[in-house]
C-alpha cells in the first residue's frame, strides 16, 4: 500500500478513532492510532531492490533482556531515528531495520532463574520486545526483522563458521583460556574486565582446554591500518588501536649452553639486554622438555610446569600476581656479553605474547626486578638517570594514583620493595613534584624523605631542611622512629625509562633512543636478532560450553584422524625449476605439519615434451603419486597436472596461473617470452587432448586460481577453467599477478594454503558440516545447566552428537560446543537488506562479486569478461560460485545498500562488536564474498543515560521502564525529553520533574496548532486551506510577508525567526546536536505566544503556512502528534468524526529549506556607549547601521547621548560596524 492511499480509521476502540480537532491533546489515541495507520500502509517498508537514493541507518540491535526495553535502549533508538527520518526528509530512502540479539549467556542464566526454558523465554521476550519496539515511534520497516536464535538465522552464522574453516581462520588448539566460574564457560580476552568477567564479575581463572579459535591476528595489521581513515569516534578509534596493541621490537637468539637449542625471545628495550641476567620460559611452552631433558632438575620442573597451568587461579599476566620460578639447570648465553645465564620456567610469562621467553633485565623491569630480588639474582644497571634530587616515599604514607599524576609532570618512580620507592626528579620540577607529594600525603604525620644534594622532609606544610625542624616535626607527632637512614646511590632500585647508557660497553654515554637503533642494527647484522612485529590482539575463542547459542558446525571422525598425512607434487613451469617461487616455502612449511612434498625440476624444462615426463615421473615417482596425493600444476606446468590426473588416482589438483590451451591469438606471446621452439613445444603439450570426464573421476577435487593481475595469462582462459571445472572451483585473487617471483608476487604463498586441506593435518578427522545439511538445528532439551568440568550440555545428549562422517560416511561425532554470541552480531547488518518476506533463504548466486560476469542459461554458462563498473562490482578478490548454492545475502542488494552508512551504539562495544564486525567483514571480502572490507561508513557513539545521578542497575532500584512514561506521557514527549537531556554523543540525568515539562511544552504546541488550523463541528478552520502552500511560497519570510499579510510587522518577525530556527535545526541534527535543536523550538514557540492575538487580531497563534514549516522540522523528534497535526490541517472529518486521510505522511514531506537572504534582520540594534557604559539603543535599518556616518548623527540627535556628552570633550570614537558605538571623553 502507497502512503498516499485513503485511508479510512475503521475500529471498535472508539477512544483511538473519534479525535476531534475541538479536543484536548490524547497522546494514547493519538500515538495507538498512527501506529496502526503506518503499519497497515507500511510507511516504513523499503524495497531493497528498486529504492532510489539508498541509505542504511542503523542502530545496534538490543539484547533482549527479560526486564525488557529500558529507557536507555529508548534513548539510542530515538536518537538513530531522528537522525534517519531527517535524511529521509532530505531524499534519502532510508532503510532502517530492528532485530533481537538473543542468544547467549544472559538469556540462559534468567531461564534457570524462572525455570522457563530459554526457547519459551525468547518467544515471550520477542513479542515484549517488539510490542515495546513499537510504541517508540521508530521508523522500523517491520517486514526485514532478524533474531539470532531462528534457524533461518544461525544457519547463516553456522554457514560463516564453516567458511572461516575452510579458509583457515578457524581452528581448534588446546590452550590456556579464561574460565568463568559463574557463567560456567570460557570468556574471550576481550570479555574479562580487570581479571573479572563482564558478565558476571566473578574472577576468571585459567583452564588448559581445547577450544575453537577465530584466527583475528592474521588482520592485526589490516585492522590497525585502516583505523585512521575511519569516520568514527574517536575514543572508539583510540579503544581499538590500543587493543590491537601493536609493537615493534627485536627478535633476539640466545643459544642454551651444551646443547643446540635456541630460545628466541622479544624485547621492545634492546638496549637493556647488556643488563640481562636470567631467561624465564612460560610453563606450556614447548621447549621446556627439551631444556630439562637430561638434567636433574627434570622431574620437578615439569612438576612445576602442570601445577602452574592447573592452577585455577593462574592469572599470570596479573602485574600484582607474586612472582614463582624454577631453575632448569640450563644456562644462556648473552648475545651481548657472552655471559652465561640462567633459565628459569615462571609464572608470569604466557605464551600468546611474543615469544613465550623473556629475557629478566631486573634493574629496568618491575616484574624482573621483583624476581631477581627474591631468587637472589644479579641486577645489573646499565641505565643512568641522572637527578638532582631523589626523594624516599613510604608507600602507606601516600595515596593511591600519585603515580599516574607524577608521571605526567615528568618525574618517575623507582621500584624499592614492597614498602618504598623512590620518586626521581629534575630540579627544574621539583616544586611541582612537592606540590603533589604535599597533596597525596593521607594524614598531618607522614612525610617523604629528601636526599641526594639535598637533606629533609616533605610534609603537607612543605619542605622541612634543618635537623632541628625535622626533629620538631617529629616530636610534634611523637614520632620516635629516626628520620629512614637511605642512600639511594648505594641502593638497587629498578627504574624503567630513558637515560644513558652506563656498563654497556662501547654503548656507554649514548642516550638510550640511540642505543636501541645501534643494537638493533648489530643484532640483524650478526644474525643474533631480527626486527619484528607483535600485537596485544589474540586469537578470538569462539566456543562455549553452554546450551544456548548456535551449534558449531563441524564433525569429528576417529577413523579419518588416523589417516596419513596427504602428499603434494609441485610441477613447475617452463623454463623454471622447482625450487623457484614459492614451491620450496611451500614445502617447508607442509613439512613441519607433517606433510611430504616432492617438488622436482624437470628433465624438460626448457623443452617440454610430455613423453619425456611420463617416462620421468614412472621412473622416480611412481609410489609418491597416489590417492593420497594433491598434484599442484603452475602455469605452462597445469596441463602435465591434469595429464597425471588422468592416469593417477589422487586426492585432488590445484591449477595455478594455469596455461589451458594454446590457441592462434596466444601463440605469439608465448614466442615473445620464450622462443619458437618452445612455443611450438608448448602449443602441443597444452593442447593435448585430455579426458575430463576421466579427471574429473580420478581426482577428488580440482581448483583453479588466477592472479587478478597476471601479464602472462589471457582471461579468457579464467573462462575455460570456469566451462570445464565448474564455476564454484575458479577464484581470482586480487593484488597478485602471475605467483611468480618475476612478476614480484611473495615468495610465501599463504593464500594457496586455502585451497588445501590443511585441517586434515592441524586438525585430523574435523570436517565441517555440508552446506546442504545446514542449519545443525540446537535441539530442545530440559538439562541444559553447563557443569564445572568444561562439557557442553549437548554432549550429554547422544541423539544430537552422534552423527556419521561427511568425508568417510563411518560414525562421527558432532562437536557439542556453541558459537560466541559476539558471532551472531558480527554480520546481521549484513543480512538485513537482504531478507525476502515470502523466502528468506533463496538468493541467487552471488555472482556480482565475481571478476567475471557470469550468466546462467539452462545448462551452459557464458561469461562477459567486458563488464563495466555499473553492471559488476570491481573485481577483488573473487569467489565463483555455483548457481545452486544458497546465500546469506542478495550481493545486489548488498551492492546498493553496504557498507552501512550510518552506524549507531555504545562506545562500551568499541573492543567486541566493532572490532569482530571488522574482522568479519575483512575475511569475508577477502573470500570473495564482499567488495568492501570496512562494514560501517560512520559510527556514532552516543551517550550514557543515568539516573538521580547514578547509572541504572537493578540493584540500584533505578531502573526505568518507558512503557510507564509512554502511558502517562505519550512517546513523543518521552523522546523529546531524552534528546533534551544533553548532547546525545553523553547522555544524561533522567528526572521525573523535568518530564513533566516537556510534557506541558508539547501540550502547548499542539494548542498553538489547534488554534492556527481552526476548529469547528465540521473540522474546517479558518487556515485548512492555507495549509496548501504553492511552490512560490515555499521561501520562508519572502512571500509570505508581502502577499498572505502585507506590511504585517508580527509575521515578518514570526518568518524570520522560524527560518532562522529552520537553519539551526538542520545544522543540529546533522551533528546530532537534538538538545540545542530542541532548546531552539522552544524558543521560537515561546515568542509565538508572546505575540498574542490581541496585539495583531485575526492571525491565530501561528500563521498557518509557518505551522506547516514548524511541524516539518518537529516531525523527527514527534512522529506521532505532527503526523496528526498534519493531517488535520490537510482533511475533513465526517459526520461520525471519523477522519478520511488523503494527504500523504508528514513522514514523506521534503525537509524545509531556508533562505540565507531571510536570515537577516531588516532593522538592528546599535548600542551607544559613554566611557564603556550603554547610555541609549538605536534601532536602524540593516543597510544603515554599517555607515559610522549616519551612526554617529543618529546617536547625537538623542536627549540622553546629548546630556552625557554635554560640556565634555570627545577624545576618541570606537564604533564597530551595525553593533557599538562608543564615545570616549577626555578626563
Amino acid at each position: 500500500m502507497k502512503a498516499e492511499k485513503q485511508i479510512l480509521i475503521k475500529s471498535k476502540n472508539k477512544a483511538r478513532t473519534r479525535i476531534t480537532q475541538a479536543e484536548k491533546y490524547d497522546h494514547s489515541a493519538v500515538e495507538e492510532k498512527w501506529n496502526w495507520v503506518w503499519n497497515q500502509i507500511q510507511l516504513y517498508k523499503i524495497d531493497t531492490i528498486k529504492s532510489e537514493k539508498p541509505y542504511y541507518n542503523l542502530m545496534m540491535f538490543p539484547y533482549p533482556s527479560a526486564e525488557g526495553l529500558h529507557v536507555g535502549n529508548m534513548y539510542a533508538f530515538t536518537g538513530s531515528d531522528i537522525f534517519g527520518r531527517f535524511k529521509a526528509m532530505n531524499g534519502s530512502s532510508v532503510f532502517e531495520p530492528i532485530g533481537l540479539d538473543g542468544f547467549g549467556i544472559h538469556s540462559e542464566n534468567y531461564a534457570f532463574k524462572t525455570g522457563r526454558h530459554p526457547m519459551d523465554h525468547a518467544a515471550i521476550t520477542q513479542e515484549n520486545y517488539y510490542s515495546q519496539l513499537h510504541k517508540i515511534g521508530a521508523m522500523y520497516d517491520w517486514t526485514k526483522t532478524v533474531e539470532t536464535y531462528n534457524p533461518d538465522y544461525y544457519k547463516w552464522t553456522q554457514w560463516l563458521f564453516v567458511q572461516m574453516f575452510k579458509h583457515g581462520l578457524a581452528y581448534r588448539k588446546k590452550a590456556s583460556v579464561n574460565w568463568c566460574p559463574g557463567c560456567k564457560t570460557v570468556l574471550a580476552d576481550e570479555q574479562v574486565i580487570d581479571g573479572e568477567c563482564e558478565r558476571c564479575g566473578n574472577t576468571v581463572e585459567k583452564r588448559l582446554l581445547e577450544q575453537w579459535f577465530f584466527k583475528i591476528t592474521a588482520y592485526a595489521e589490516k585492522l590497525l591500518e585502516n583505523i585512521p581513515s575511519l569516520d568514527w569516534a574517536q575514543i572508539v578509534k583510540t579503544a581499538q588501536t590500543n587493543w590491537i596493541g601493536k609493537s615493534q621490537g627485536l627478535k633476539e637468539k640466545w643459544q642454551v649452553k651444551d646443547t643446540n637449542l635456541i630460545l628466541e625471545t622479544f624485547t621492545t628495550w634492546m638496549h637493556t639486554t647488556w643488563g640481562a641476567t636470567f631467561l624465564v620460559i612460560a610453563p606450556e611452552h614447548p621447549m621446556v622438555k627439551k631444556l630439562v631433558e637430561g638434567t636433574r632438575y627434570k622431574k620437578q620442573v615439569l612438576e612445576f610446569c602442570d601445577q602452574l597451568l592447573k592452577e585455577k587461579t593462574n592469572n599470570r599476566d596479573d602485574t600484582e600476581k607474586q612472582k614463582q620460578g624454577l631453575f632448569t639447570g640450563r644456562y644462556a648465553i648473552n648475545p651481548l656479553t657472552h655471559e652465561q645465564m640462567p633459565v628459569f620456567v615462571a609464572n608470569f610469562v604466557v605464551m600468546e605474547y611474543g615469544t613465550g621467553v623473556v629475557k629478566g633485565a631486573p634493574a629496568h623491569d618491575e616484574r624482573d626486578f621483583e624476581f631477581a630480588r627474591k631468587y637472589r639474582l644479579p641486577i645489573r644497571k646499565v641505565i643512568d638517570f641522572d637527578q638532582e634530587l631523589h626523594i624516599v616515599v613510604k608507600k602507606s604514607f601516600i595515596a593511591a594514583d600519585f603515580s599516574d599524576k607524577l608521571s605526567k609532570i615528568g618525574a618517575y618512580q623507582k621500584l624499592v620493595d614492597a614498602d618504598y620507592f623512590i620518586v626521581a626528579t629534575q630540579a627544574q620540577i621539583i616544586d611541582q613534584v612537592v606540590k603533589l607529594i604535599q597533596q597525596a600525603l593521607r594524614k598531618p604525620e607522614h612525610y617523604a624523605q629528601v636526599d641526594g644534594k639535598h637533606k629533609g622532609i616533605i610534609s603537607n606544610n612543605g619542605v622541612i631542611s634543618s635537623p632541628q625542624n625535622i626533629r620538631k616535626f617529629l616530636d610534634s607527632y611523637q614520632i620516635k622512629d629516626q628520620v629512614w637512614v637511605f642512600e639511594p646511590d648505594n641502593y638497587q632500585f629498578c627504574y624503567v625509562g630513558e637515560g644513558k647508557m652506563v656498563n654497556a660497553g662501547p654503548y656507554t654515554g649514548m642516550n638510550t633512543q640511540k642505543a636501541r637503533r645501534e643494537i638493533t642494527k648489530l643484532a640483524v647484522s650478526q644474525r643474533y636478532g631480527e626486527t619484528m612485529f607483535t600485537y596485544h590482539l589474540r586469537d578470538w575463542l569462539i566456543s562455549r560450553q553452554r546450551y544456548w547459542g548456535p551449534p558449531i558446525p563441524m564433525i569429528k571422525c576417529a577413523k579419518c584422524a588416523e589417516k596419513k598425512p596427504f602428499k603434494v607434487f609441485i610441477i613447475h613451469g617452463t623454463w623454471g625449476n622447482g625450487d623457484q617461487n614459492w614451491f620450496s616455502w611451500l614445502k617447508s612449511y607442509l613439512g613441519t605439519l607433517g606433510a611430504s612434498v616432492e617438488n622436482p625440476t624437470l628433465p624438460d624444462a626448457s623443452l617440454p615434451d610430455f613423453e619425456i615426463r611420463m617416462k620421468y615421473f614412472k621412473d622416480r615417482f611412481n609410489g609418491f603419486i597416489d590417492e593420497n596425493t594433491i598434484i599442484i600444476g603452475h602455469s605452462s606446468g597445469a596441463p602435465t597436472a591434469l595429464h597425471l590426473a588422468e592416469i593417477y588416482k589422487v586426492k585432488g589438483v590445484v591449477l595455478a596461473a594455469p596455461v589451458l590451451y594454446v590457441d592462434d591469438a596466444y601463440y605469439p606471446d608465448l614466442v615473445a617470452g620464450f622462443n619458437k621452439q618452445t612455443a611450438d613445444a608448448l602449443v602441443k603439450l597444452a593442447n593435448r587432448k585430455v579426458d575430463l570426464k576421466q579427471i574429473k573421476k580420478n581426482a577428488g577435487f580440482i581448483r583453479t586460481i588466477f592472479g587478478q593481475n597476471d601479464p602472462y595469462i589471457p582471461k579468457d582462459f579464467q573462462k575455460k577453467a570456469a566451462e570445464m571445472f565448474g564455476l564454484e572451483n575458479v577464484t581470482v585473487l586480487a593484488n597478485y599477478r602471475h605467483f611468480s617471483d618475476s612478476t614480484g608476487d611473495p615468495q610465501e604463498f599463504t593464500d594457496i594454503l586455502t585451497y588445501l586441506p590443511i585441517h586434515e593435518l592441524t586438525m585430523p578427522g574435523w570436517y565441517p558440516v555440508p552446506v546442504a545439511e545446514l542449519p545443525v538445528i540446537l535441539p530442545r532439551i530440559e538439562d541444559y545447566k553447563p557443569g564445572d568440568d568444561g562439557v557442553a550440555p549437548l554432549a550429554k545428549h547422544a541423539e544430537f552428537y552422534k552423527t556419521t562422517c561427511p568425508e568417510c560416511g563411518g560414525e562421527a561425532v558432532r562437536e557439542t560446543d556453541v558459537s560466541d554470541t559476539f558471532l551472531d552480531s558480527s554480520w546481521y547488518f549484513l543480512r538485513y537488506p537482504s531478507i525476502k518476506i515470502a523466502d528468506n533463504q533463496n538468493f541467487p548466486d552471488p555472482q556480482l562479486e565475481v571478476g567475471l560476469y557470469i550468466k546462467q542459461n539452462s545448462q551452459k554458462a557464458s561469461l562477459n569478461v567486458n563488464q563495466t563498473k555499473d553492471q559488476r562490482l570491481e573485481m577483488r578478490s573473487a569467489k565463483i560460485l555455483s548457481s545452486a548454492s544458497k546465500f546469506p545475502w542478495d550481493p545486489e542488494v548488498t551492492r546498493r545498500w553496504l557498507p552501512v552508512d550510518m552506524y549507531t551504539g555504545g562506545a562500551e562495544h568499541s573492543v567486541l562488536h566493532l572490532l569482530y564486525s571488522r574482522f568479519v567483514t575483512m575475511a569475508l571480502k577477502d573470500m570473495g564474498y564482499l567488495n568492501f572490507e570496512e562494514p560501517f561508513k560512520k559510527f556514532y557513539a552516543h551517550g550514557l543515560v543515568i539516573k538521580d545521578g547514578a547509572k541504572m542497575s537493578k540493584s540500584r532500584g533505578n531502573v526505568v521502564n518507558p512503557d510507564d512514561y509512554i502511558k502517562l506521557y505519550g512517546a513523543d514527549a518521552l523522546r523529546l525529553y531524552l534528546m533534551f537531556m544533553g548532547p546525545f554523543n553523553q547522555g544524561g540525568d533522567f528526572r521525573d520533574s523535568a518530564m513533566e515539562g516537556m510534557s506541558r511544552w508539547l501540550n502547548r504546541v499542539w494548542r498553538m496548532a489547534q488554534k492556527s488550523i481552526g476548529s469547528g463541528d465540521n473540522g474546517r478552520g479558518a487556515g485548512i486551506n492555507k495549509l496548501e502552500v504553492s511552490d512560490k511560497e515555499q521561501r520562508v519570510g519572502g512571500n509570505l510577508g508581502s502577499e498572505k499579510s502585507g506590511k504585517n510587522s508580527r509575521v515578518i518577525e514570526l518568518s524570520r525567526a522560524l527560518n532562522q530556527l529552520i537553519n539551526k535545526v538542520t545544522n543540529d541534527i546533522e551533528k546530532r546536536r537534538y538538545n540545542t535543536a530542541i532548546a531552539k523550538m522552544m524558543e521560537f514557540t515561546n515568542m509565538v505566544a508572546s505575540t498574542t492575538d490581541s496585539v495583531e487580531p485575526g492571525f491565530g497563534t501561528l500563521p498557518i503556512e509557518l505551522l506547516k514549516k514548524f511541524l516539518l522540522i518537529l516531525a523527527p523528534f514527534a512522529p506521532f502528534v505532527t503526523e496528526e497535526l498534519w493531517q488535520r490541517g490537510h482533511g475533513r472529518a465526517d459526520q461520525k468524526g471519523i477522519i478520511a486521510y488523503k494527504n500523504p505522511s508528514i513522514h514523506r514531506q521534503e525537509w524545509p529549506k531556508y533562505d540565507p537572504d531571510a536570515l537577516m534582520a531588516d532593522t538592528v540594534v546599535v548600542v551607544i556607549q559613554v566611557n564603556g557604559k550603554t547610555r541609549e539603543q538605536l534601532e536602524l535599518s540593516a543597510d544603515q547601521c554599517d555607515e559610522r556616518k549616519f551612526v554617529e548623527q543618529a546617536a547625537y540627535s538623542k536627549v540622553l547621548v546629548k546630556k552625557w556628552l554635554s560640556g565634555k570633550t570627545v577624545r576618541n570614537i570606537i564604533f564597530v560596524p551595525g553593533k557599538l558605538l562608543n564615545f570616549v571623553l577626555s578626563d
